[in-house]
């Protein structure tokens, strides 16, 4: 008979839709940790390595069910009277094990009836089957949700095949390999009987995904036989990462015959991750502000490259702090329009012809890395503000490589023990043995780029680099954040390899599978964010 299921459409077979109500099993709140199960006929423990679903009520589908374990369990503890499925109360499921709840018409007990064996653990061993089933048959976990939706049989989620696929996995390697050690020795045995030659055959092939185009997939798998028994010998597999990766940091224009009316989402790059090899380019700058704060302006900024050097004195729009100006010695006086260092006049320009001069002297190298001490936490980010107030955020950031903080260098290289701070000033004293007029951004960026050249920069590698925007790139992140997708730690380290959220949904359209994955290992990150990433946006589609 034609019934209807909870969206109110027709079911012909009368049987329930569980993989569209989405009534699976919750993943398991701990890896097999016993929990007793109480009732009055006995005691029985049960392992949460799949965890109970209440959702569909124990007559509701069907059931995988082993007769001879289940006919040994009728009968009550108690008065040892037969027991019957009719008097079935309640279902407690376990993936695809239960737990029957069966009350005796005799002495009113209740016995908890298994439907299938158990582990040591307690844990159904119905589950490990299917499991192993998925494996053997080449099916994935939401393959075999489908097919057991389809048969009316309340599946198990599919996390948790994917972590009883793992266990398992690792007993098949095993077996595998002890496999092939018994075959290598029964072939030599064999072969070295009838001669001194030991024979094999090899072949080795790309599998292809049976869309219809038969297109190759990412994985190859290939095998050694041995001619004398014809059992494999050896074995190995290989996925094509830098293939995927390619593809998916350069999107279409890594195809070859690319058409003109590729969209340009299709074509737009993806950063790769950073790399000092043949980057000889290197301008340390430093600035001079108004106050502590990121909002304060520049009073004073030079820049030096080794040869050329960019030192400017700016007008300020705000008052110079008291505590800034005994630190720097510079004041300015609003009311004549005038600049002064320790009590000298000093010529100044606006902020913007100071910006302006700063693009200029970088546009003559060749995408320079931007060099300075704690530039990460001050610098760069009172440069960005106002390079943004300007609009010249986006011409600038496209002159420059990356930047290097020099004070994390110095903190994750020198030993605590050997300076009494890592200031500046200690630093290049200690090891230059030069004492200069500190906080003057010139004498700053002169000595700063010696103690670089002369003592950091041969311990810097790609890590050490971070994108000048950095900060828009976390601002991006603040959606994922509020949902607590990610951290806001999170944020910040993907800010750092200038991997935005923009990139990283663009690598998952490219390649649902891998997208993600494939530039998280380029730059250096967990897999785990990788899976937080592709689930996120894998639930935006739908």
């Amino acid at each position: 008979m034609d019934s209807l299921n909870e969206s109110g459409k027709l079911n012909q077979w009368g049987d329930h839709d569980y993989g569209s109500r989405g009534e699976l099993p919750p993943e398991p709140t701990k890896e097999e940790t016993p929990v007793l199960v109480e009732n009055i006929a006995s005691n029985v423990t049960v392992s949460t390595d799949i965890g109970q679903s209440e959702n569909i009520s124990w007559n509701e589908g069907r059931r995988v069910v082993e007769l001879e374990v289940l006919a040994e369990q009728l009968f009550c503890n108690k008065c040892n009277t037969p027991l019957h499925l009719k008097d079935i109360v309640g279902e407690m499921r376990y993936g695809l094990g239960s737990l029957l709840e069966v009350v005796c018409q005799i002495c009113s007990g209740m016995k908890l009836i298994s439907t299938g064996k158990r582990n040591e653990k307690g844990a159904f061993d119905i589950n490990s089957k299917v499991a192993l089933a998925m494996m053997h048959s080449g099916m994935g976990p939401d393959h075999v949700v489908n097919f057991l939706s389809t048969c009316n049989i309340p599946p198990p989620d599919p996390k948790t095949l994917k972590k009883k696929e793992k266990s398992i996995a690792l007993s098949l390697m095993d077996e595998a390999s002890d496999s092939c050690k018994t075959a290598s020795a029964e072939e030599k045995a064999i072969s070295l009987s009838l001669s001194d030659e030991l024979e094999c055959s090899f072949d080795a092939g790309w599998q292809t995904r049976g869309s219809g185009w038969q297109y190759n997939s990412n994985t190859g798998h290939s095998s050694l036989v041995g001619v004398k028994t014809g059992k494999v010998l050896d074995y190995d597999h290989k996925k094509t990462f830098q293939q995927i990766k390619a593809a998916v940091l350069e999107g279409e224009t890594y195809q070859p015959q690319i058409e003109e009316n590729v969209s340009v989402r299709d074509i737009e790059t993806i950063p790769t991750k950073y790399s000092l090899e043949g980057i000889d380019n290197y301008v340390v700058f430093d600035l001079e502000t108004t106050g502590l704060s990121r909002t304060s302006d520049i009073t004073q900024i030079s820049a030096y490259d080794g040869t050329n050097m960019l030192n400017l004195y700016v007008s300020p729009r705000q008052s110079i702090s008291s505590k800034a100006s005994d630190v720097t010695g510079i004041t300015f006086s609003f009311e004549r329009n005038q600049m002064y260092c320790h009590g000298v006049p000093v010529e100044s320009v606006c902020i913007r012809t100071a910006l302006l001069q700063l693009i200029e002297m970088i546009q003559k190298k060749s995408r320079p890395v931007l060099v300075g001490h704690n530039i990460h936490s001050y610098d760069v980010p009172v440069l960005r503000n106002l390079l943004r107030e300007f609009n010249l955020l986006s011409s600038f950031d496209n002159l420059i490589y990356g930047c290097i903080d020099t004070l994390k260098i110095a903190k994750r290289e020198i030993p605590k023990a050997d300076v009494q701070n890592y200031k500046q000033q200690t630093l290049v004293q200690k090891f230059l043995e030069i004492v200069y007029d500190a906080h003057n951004s010139e004498e700053d960026v002169r000595s700063l780029y010696k103690l670089f050249h002369l003592k950091l920069k041969q311990t810097c590698s790609g890590k050490d680099l971070f994108p000048f925007n950095y900060l828009s790139i976390v601002e991006g992140f603040s959606s994922v954040i509020v949902k607590k997708v990610i951290s806001k730690d999170t944020a910040r380290k993907l800010s750092c390899t200038g991997l935005s959220l923009h990139h990283l949904e663009l690598a998952y359209k490219r390649n649902n599978d891998d997208g993600v994955k494939s530039i998280m290992q380029e730059h250096g990150l967990k897999g785990k964010t990788a899976n937080v990433f592709k689930k996120f946006f894998s639930e935006k589609e739908e």
